[in-house]
C-alpha cells in the first residue's frame, strides 16, 4: 500500500497512475484529512510542507519507510527504503513461510 500525505492533489485517478507506474500490483489509498492523519499517527509519520513545486502544488517532507505487514495485518518489521535490495528481500524472506 502506498498511503498519501497530500490528499489534496493525490485523488483516486492520479493515485491509480502514480502507483502503477512503481509495481502493477500496488495499491494507492486516499482519503479524508482527518483519517489520513489518524494513519500518520498509528506509523509515526511525520508530515510537514517543504515548498511549492513549479505547478504552485505543495510539495511535503514525510517518512518513507516500508512497514512488512503479515497477512493478519499486524506490523512484523521495519524496512528502510535505502536497504540493499538483496538485504531486503533476506529480511522478508525470513518471514515467508
Amino acid at each position: 500500500l502506498l498511503i498519501t500525505v497530500d490528499p489534496e492533489n493525490d485523488t483516486v485517478d492520479t493515485l491509480k497512475t502514480h502507483v502503477s507506474q512503481i509495481h502493477p500490483r500496488l495499491i494507492g489509498l486516499t482519503g479524508m484529512p482527518e483519517n489520513l492523519a489518524e494513519v500518520r499517527r498509528a506509523y509515526n509519520v511525520d508530515v510537514k510542507p517543504v515548498e511549492g513545486n513549479w505547478k504552485g502544488s505543495k510539495v511535503y517532507s514525510h517518512g518513507t519507510f516500508i512497514y512488512l505487514m503479515g497477512p493478519d495485518g499486524k506490523f512484523l518489521t521495519l524496512l528502510p527504503p535505502f536497504m540493499d535490495p538483496v538485504k531486503m528481500a533476506a529480511t522478508i524472506q525470513r518471514y515467508v513461510k
